[in-house]
């Protein structure tokens, strides 16, 4: 920004986002508060602000996420490198663009969303908008009555130590049902992704339902639950729980979906890290949490 100042470029160093800051590489596409919301409801739903004093490049380097597969790796890099791109241009729009004015931030976040989605998507080989058009398809007719898709989450934090719940369920019209969070202590990842089905099917509100699809992002679990004859030791008698629940269902049934079809329940587990207590609501979604349950959704841009 000194650069375009000592230009004449622009008039001050100021960030044109926040209007507080002064603005360098890592406050334009990571600090500023717009661009921390931009992130935390896009599909990788990554809060900037638990690391706070890290440099661009440490921040690219963490791009390529945890341990996994050279593929997903790389899907991972590439969803964080659209959205910081994506960042990048609407900034300049707002600096330079004065012929026309940017768009409000929902409907910007919403078309960014659906772009990144369908890079994945093509990457992974995947279609997360289609996920549960395609459970629908192959249900048989009576199956599809009274049925429920629950969308299951949990997110760690180290500072404070703490594991965040989330789950968000969809009728098969695609409209949200409710979303329901809860604060737990710091347990092993497998262990609060068990904790995050459990939270979901005890839930006074599935009773009305008879039959749930329940989705989560971790392949060791839906493994679990699909052959629950010998699950993992530390869930063994959360699996025991998960059964119970099951049995009250004519129709339950547990899938493996990516983490890019799982934005809405990975947004409510990490919004309760930030806000840590129990909660359950029901549409209309209330103000920001709403907002980022809905932007994260794969089905929020049909």
């Amino acid at each position: 920004m000194s650069y375009l100042e000592d230009r004449h470029i622009v008039e001050s160093r100021t960030c044109g986002g926040c209007g507080v800051e002064e603005e360098s590489m890592e406050h334009a596409l990571v600090y500023c508060p717009f661009v921390q919301k931009a992130w935390f409801v896009s599909p990788v739903a990554l809060c900037t602000s638990v690391f706070p004093n890290l440099s661009l490049t440490e921040w690219i380097l963490k791009w390529k996420g945890p341990i996994g597969s050279k593929v997903e790796m790389q899907i991972c890099f590439a969803s964080h490198a659209l959205m910081a791109w994506e960042i990048w241009k609407f900034r300049n729009s707002c600096c330079f663009d004065i012929s026309s004015p940017p768009p409000p931030f929902m409907t910007w976040i919403a078309k960014v969303n659906s772009y990144v989605r369908e890079v994945v998507d093509l990457l992974s080989g995947s279609l997360p908008s289609l996920v549960l058009k395609q459970v629908i398809a192959v249900l048989p007719l009576a199956h599809s009555q009274n049925c429920m898709a629950i969308f299951s989450d949990a997110a760690l934090s180290s500072v404070p130590k703490a594991l965040g719940l989330g789950c968000a369920t969809f009728d098969l019209s695609l409209r949200p049902c409710f979303i329901a969070s809860a604060h737990h202590a710091l347990a092993p990842p497998l262990v609060g992704e068990a904790l995050a089905i459990r939270l979901a099917l005890s839930l006074p509100r599935c009773a009305s339902y008879s039959r749930v699809m329940v989705f989560s992002d971790c392949l060791t679990l839906t493994n679990s639950l699909s052959s629950p004859s010998s699950p993992q030791a530390p869930i063994v008698s959360i699996v025991h729980n998960i059964m119970s629940l099951k049995a009250l269902f004519s129709l339950c049934s547990f899938s493996y979906i990516s983490r890019s079809c799982n934005g809405s329940a990975h947004a409510v587990a990490k919004w309760t890290l930030s806000y840590p207590a129990e909660g359950f609501w029901i549409p209309p979604l209330p103000g920001e949490l709403g907002r980022i349950v809905l932007a994260c959704s794969p089905f929020y841009a049909e």
